[in-house]
């Protein structure tokens, strides 16, 4: 019988949690009935956090209907009745379930099938570096180990679903495939656009710039239908910067420092007005006095963006505040010669122009991209009105950067607009910092380089207060190489698209490097820090894939150097967990085989621990022996699996959440501990949670007085 409910319980929404507690107490009390209902809401809600087929999440809510009727009945016949029609609800969905993922394979084989008769037509980076390195080369190699890859997760979910396997192996192998198999796309028509139009990527008005310039006239607040950041979706950070500010300038007030009469603040790429907002409405409530002081200049290239956030209605109360400047960038200057107290950069420098990407090969050579527009397809492309026009006249316009017309495309239009790439030597002198410090002493490298980003942080420091202000920039971003950095899955998301946006990582060393240079304070932290340095306790940042995958499936789609468990691990935990599941369904509905499953868990931890993979600090054979393998084998053994968060009320699944607030951390990892974690390994596995989502912080200060977090 369940003891606990299970982790996945939390992706049902909360009036369906409550109602399964009487189930639950119920089977505690020894009701067969409750008990079977119980482990089939067990099993369900394990699948519901992978990315389960359409047929299964549709039935799931019918099905947890049945359930709460079992708890709900007076008597043994009504329970009964409703634990039997559970069961035959859950067996057809079940059976349509696996249906619709041997479609999806029969679908992912046939891709695959076409990739290997017609070759892949693969991302500008991917191609360029194979072009340049040839089939010797440690990218070709990749790519082969990759595609047998998905070959061998495509013929493991076919042999779950032909041997009848439990369905959440054949979800997780097939997610496995689609994952890779998404490096690997079809041939495709592309129209170039006329003339010799290649220049290095890093130059002023080539194709990345153009593309996204005209993406964001375009779209304005259309953009996050196309992505999410994680200030549009949650204040915490704003909170956070409001609270630094104040820190900030009172520091200096108490230092002797005469303030401005105006606090000048600037904030570059608006985004949907979330930040300003959030920023604005509690600094109002911490500090009244300096909130009346503050003149917040709102910059964007796009007079969209800015008339949309200016029409937001929570920034309504703070209008007088406000200061609209469209420009291209940190402007020159602010109206009436002010000068900055703060200048903030949120996720924007990854899509600021004049990223160079160059590749330092094995010898030692530098090599940078260069690059031409094409139009992917070329059937005509959609306008936002008006008549669809042709791709050839459309791919004219890309080349000449014709950003005005561009603009005037349909989203799936926009989308349609691409480059090639290929690579030409470059000199070092031509690189803004030395090549080793750029490449971390390593060679065989494609990094970006963002000489747009180094100007533009140049820009926002000749803007400040001297002896007073300060720059911030959050951002995906790299602080050294790692494993993540080679191999196909990585160059073939150097450049990111989404939507008709293009993004590429920031090289944080150099910035850092370059404001060191002109005598200024520099910290760097992952943004986990920075907020919980505010905040005076420990938050961390919730993934925003976090309720899609199961527990070795999340770890799967991590980066190498962000994964917990190293790729062997998995190897080894993947059949273990699997047969931890079976076991578990099997057993679970008869109390008397419960000595079988406690030698059952015994001997699965001693192959777990001959395999290697078990943290020396987790003596989990004293952590709940007795409970549930699906409990304690899946959320003892994978430390972000969503159980042991979830047990410990950090409820990752909240709608509006992306953060855990310090008490909830401390839940966490006191969660943690009761399984059998070492406190400092439960400390560590948190932390590499956290690191997972990539995005750092990082502070410039012009003055000697900071007084901030």
């Amino acid at each position: 019988m369940v003891d606990v409910l299970p982790p996945a319980i939390e992706v049902l929404p909360a009036e369906v949690r409550d109602l399964l507690g009487p189930l639950q107490a119920r089977a505690r009390a020894g009701c067969l009935a409750s008990a079977q209902a119980l482990e089939r809401v067990v099993h369900l809600s394990h699948l519901m956090t992978l990315p389960a087929p359409a047929p299964l999440r549709d039935a799931a809510p019918g099905l947890l209907e049945h359930a709460v009727r079992v708890a709900a009945a007076d008597d043994d016949a009504g329970r009964e009745a409703a634990a039997a029609a559970l069961d035959a609800g859950l067996d057809a969905a079940l059976a349509a379930a696996r249906d619709a993922l041997a479609r999806d394979l029969a679908g992912l084989q046939e891709h695959m099938a076409d990739v290997a008769a017609h070759s892949a037509a693969f991302t500008p980076v991917v191609a360029a570096l194979l072009a340049h390195q040839g089939a010797a080369g440690s990218l070709a190699a990749s790519v082969a180990r990759e595609r047998a890859r998905v070959d061998e997760a495509l013929a493991q979910a076919g042999a779950h679903l032909a041997g009848g396997e439990p369905l959440a192996a054949a979800i997780e192998a097939l997610e496995r495939a689609r994952w890779g198999a998404r490096f690997f796309p079809r041939p495709r028509a592309v129209v170039a656009a006329p003339g010799d139009a290649w220049r290095p990527l890093g130059d002023a008005g080539a194709v990345l710039e153009v593309i996204n310039t005209a993406y964001y006239r375009a779209r304005g607040h259309g953009i996050y239908e196309d992505f999410e950041t994680q200030v549009g979706a949650d204040p915490t950070l704003s909170r956070a910067d409001a609270e630094d500010f104040v820190r900030r300038v009172e520091a200096a007030r108490a230092a002797g420092r005469a303030l401005p009469d105006v606090l000048a603040v600037v904030e570059t790429g608006v985004g949907s007005g979330q930040f300003a907002q959030a920023f604005l409405d509690a600094l109002e409530r911490r500090a009244p006095d300096l909130h009346a002081r503050v003149r917040y200049h709102l910059c964007d290239v796009s007079p969209a963006m800015l008339e949309q956030t200016l029409a937001r209605p929570g920034l309504a109360r703070h209008r007088a505040r406000l200061v609209p400047v469209e420009s291209d960038g940190v402007p020159d200057a602010l109206p009436g010669g002010l000068r900055a107290v703060c200048c903030r950069f949120y996720e924007l420098f990854t899509d600021l122009p004049r990223t160079d990407l160059v590749y330092r090969d094995p010898g030692g050579a530098l090599w940078r991209a260069w690059a031409r527009g094409v139009v992917a397809g070329d059937d005509p492309i959609p306008r936002q009105a008006g008549d669809a026009v042709p791709a050839v006249e459309v791919a004219a316009w890309l080349g000449a950067g014709d950003v005005e017309r561009l603009a005037t495309l349909a989203p799936e239009g926009l989308a349609r607009l691409d480059w090639e790439a290929r690579l030409e030597p470059l000199d070092e002198g031509d690189l803004p910092a030395p090549a080793d410090d750029l490449f971390f002493g390593e060679t065989d490298l494609l990094l970006p380089i963002p000489r747009g980003g180094v100007d533009a942080l140049e820009d926002a420091l000749d803007l400040l207060e001297p002896d007073l202000g300060w720059v911030r920039l959050s951002d995906y971003a790299f602080v050294a190489a790692a494993p993540f950095h080679r191999g196909l899955p990585h160059l073939a998301q150097v450049v990111r698209r989404y939507g008709g946006n293009a993004t590429l990582d920031l090289h944080l060393p150099l910035l850092a490097g370059v404001a060191a240079g002109r005598g200024c304070q520099v910290q760097l932290t992952p943004l986990s820090g920075f907020v919980s340095r505010v905040a005076g306790g420990r938050l961390v940042p919730i993934p925003p894939y976090y309720p899609r995958y199961g527990a070795a499936n999340l770890l799967r789609q991590a980066s190498g150097d962000d994964a917990v468990l190293p790729p062997e691990a998995l190897a080894a935990f993947e059949p273990l967990r699997e047969r931890a599941l079976l076991l578990d369904a099997e057993v679970a509905a008869a109390p008397a085989r419960a000595p079988a499953r406690a030698r059952a868990w015994t001997a699965l931890l001693a192959e777990a621990l001959e395999a290697g993979w078990l943290d020396p600090g987790l003596p989990l054979h004293d952590a709940l022996p007795d409970a549930p393998l699906l409990a304690s084998l899946a959320c003892a053994l994978d430390v972000v699996v969503n159980g042991v968060f979830a047990r410990a009320g950090a409820g990752p699944l909240r709608a509006g959440r992306t953060w855990w607030a310090p008490a909830e951390v401390d839940a966490v990892l006191g969660a943690l501990v009761a399984i059998g974690y070492a406190p400092e390994a439960a400390s560590r596995a948190l932390e590499g949670h956290a690191d997972r989502v990539r995005l750092w912080t990082m502070t410039v200060t012009a003055g000697a007085v900071t007084g901030g977090s």
